[in-house]
């Protein structure tokens, strides 16, 4: 296996840990990838309300299903603690033939297509423009406590208060911002965030 330079890790959380919304910080991702040449080249599309997020696990020398799944899933849960909270998935598929059908669905909470040529989660498009609510503090903390935080916490609890004042606080638009900004950025009505 290809080793990861030290201090890599850290260095991408704090790149990711800096951008302004969950699209952002994957792009910024691609662009630390070279980083990290052990693990998949990773794509992300938009299209008809649905973002795709990609990973070629065709290039990695161990192509067992715990190692998709592994990956897939850390990709999933890192991007739910950036924005601070559950991206709840409407799809995923595995490139994988497995029994284990219902394992998998326990760990994605969604039906599963297997025997693709990549891995792939669905979700909302909407959720790419949620803004980034982690710090260094919080990075750090993460890390530390990784893998740990990627497999056992489901929800994220970052208040719904604190993610829109982090809203506020990057100025959307560079002036004063309003309600309806607040709510597109949270990805909610601006009903729903009235409440």
């Amino acid at each position: 296996p290809t080793r990861v330079t030290r201090g890599a890790t850290r260095l991408i959380g704090l790149g990711l840990i800096h951008s302004n919304d969950l699209a952002s910080a994957i792009g910024r991702f691609r662009e630390y990838q070279r980083l990290t040449p052990g693990l998949p080249q990773i794509t992300l599309t938009s299209s008809n309300g649905i973002a795709r997020f990609t990973m070629d696990t065709t290039r990695l020398r161990d192509t067992s299903e715990l190692l998709s799944t592994f990956l897939l899933a850390a990709a999933h849960r890192l991007m739910g603690w950036l924005i601070g909270h559950r991206i709840r998935l409407s799809a995923v598929e595995l490139p994988q033939h497995t029994t284990a059908v219902a394992d998998l669905q326990q760990v994605f909470d969604v039906p599963l297509l297997l025997g693709t040529n990549v891995a792939t989660i669905e979700f909302k498009s909407e959720l790419l423009t949620v803004p980034v609510v982690q710090t260094e503090e919080t990075w750090l903390a993460y890390v530390g406590r990784a893998p740990f935080d990627i497999f056992s916490q489901r929800e994220y609890g970052v208040a719904l208060a604190d993610r829109a004042r982090s809203v506020l606080a990057r100025g959307l638009s560079g002036t004063v911002v309003s309600a309806d900004d607040v709510a597109s950025a949270l990805a909610m009505s601006p009903q729903t965030l009235r409440r």
